[in-house]
């Protein structure tokens, strides 16, 4: 073998083992992101609030008051905002379900007198008048699907289980926004500090633009939904 066909050789194991490793990382990352994903998504909705509210923190920080004083000021703020809007909204919740159930026994009325006729004449079926014709009629067929229904429903249940979980998980999704809009600024000054020197300054202004464009485009969804 020539020298030029040993260099190639090598040049080529290089490349394999260089494109192999990389993607052993990227899905060791995906790995570990699906293992973490009950910590992450909490994490990610802390920065979309943290980029939500930068701007606020910032002009409150400017009165006077310092960066932790703001932050706990505007999230304080926030929570008002929405027990406020939770306090007009369910009310009205409230009284509209309430409106929909004491209509609901005239508009099924309506509709069997609507569907009797038409099921008669096109197909001679007749709607059961009570709960009591439909175990007459269907009890046997019911107490033979309860097992599966019971079955069905478990996972159901369980799933139910698990959203009051995540629910409990998400009071930390706060606690992250706090400290988030506490440091995001030192997180940006500070993002050369563990890359080489040379290549510091290059990096910081990757991160500030980044930052930038990553909170308008934040504060432009929200504002559009």
């Amino acid at each position: 073998m020539t020298p030029t066909e040993k260099y190639a050789a090598l040049y080529t194991a290089r490349f394999v083992l260089r494109r192999l490793s990389q993607v052993t990382a990227v899905l060791a990352v995906l790995a570990v992101a699906y293992l973490l994903r009950g910590v992450l998504v909490p994490l990610f909705l802390a920065f979309v609030i943290a980029y939500a509210l930068d701007p606020l923190v910032g002009r409150v920080s400017r009165l006077g008051l310092g960066r932790p004083a703001a932050a706990g000021l505007v999230m304080l703020a926030m929570a008002g905002l929405g027990v406020g809007l939770l306090a007009v909204a369910i009310p009205y919740a409230v009284d509209e379900f309430a409106a929909a159930a004491a209509a609901l026994p005239g508009q099924l009325r309506g509709l069997r007198e609507r569907a009797d006729p038409w099921l008669w004449d096109r197909l001679h079926l007749q709607l059961p008048q009570t709960w009591g014709d439909v175990t007459r009629d269907h009890g046997d067929e019911l107490r033979r699907r309860l097992p599966g229904l019971v079955e069905s429903a478990a996972p159901a249940l369980f799933g139910t289980v698990g959203l009051v979980v995540v629910l409990g998980g998400s009071l930390i999704i706060p606690v992250f926004a706090f400290y988030l809009l506490m440091d995001l600024d030192v997180i940006v000054e500070r993002s050369g500090v563990f890359v080489p020197r040379r290549h510091a300054r290059q990096v910081y202004e990757i991160a500030r633009q980044v930052h930038v464009m990553l909170g308008r485009y934040v504060r432009g969804q929200l504002t559009a939904c």
